[in-house]
């Protein structure tokens, strides 16, 4: 066993997640990190609580904005416009990345996918040729969710599968034949 001491890893202030985060991102993540700490010090009792509190934070606009840097205002009125829409074809994909200009496009369809609901992920699948600069994870998330024949349908959407998202892909055509 290393007898050295663990050495904290120094956070650089000018990574642009950082940077580019408001006061309030910013003050959220330190008041979420108190707690987490505080929690952690407790033992395993601690790190177990620590582990429900990160886990149901990371479900609220807040803890998304913050680690998504999408602006929280954004976050919040996108998933009340999916709330809000009562069937998939009331869902305006163009409304969303109209007022999401300047976030990729890869973190607004992880929000659809993760924090919206059924219409949100169908939106999106029906809408993917308006999507730019997709990752091999929101290839994987769309189809456990059942678009894998979208994503083969839309592959050059993609960039860079990896071989367990190209695995799932595979095994959803032969299931489909």
């Amino acid at each position: 066993m290393n007898n050295q001491s663990y050495i904290k890893p120094e956070i650089n202030k000018e990574h642009p997640r950082i940077k580019n985060r408001t006061p309030d991102e910013q003050k959220y993540r330190d008041d979420l990190a108190q707690v987490l700490k505080a929690n952690r010090q407790l033992g395993d009792v601690g790190r177990q609580a620590a582990r429900v509190v990160l886990e149901n934070e990371s479900k609220s606009p807040e803890y998304i904005s913050a680690k998504e840097n999408i602006p929280e205002d954004l976050a919040k009125d996108i998933l009340e416009y999916i709330l809000h829409s009562e069937e998939p074809e009331d869902l305006k994909i163009d409304r969303i990345l109209e007022k999401s200009k300047g976030v990729s496009h890869k973190k607004i369809a992880k929000l659809l996918i993760e924090k919206g609901n059924n219409h949100a992920v169908y939106a999106l699948a029906e809408n993917l040729e308006k999507f730019e600069g997709l990752d091999s994870e929101t290839a994987k998330l769309l189809t456990e969710k059942g678009y894998g024949s979208v994503v083969i349908n839309n592959l050059k959407k993609f960039e860079k599968l990896d071989s367990e998202t190209v695995e799932l892909l595979i095994k959803e055509v032969r299931e489909a034949e």
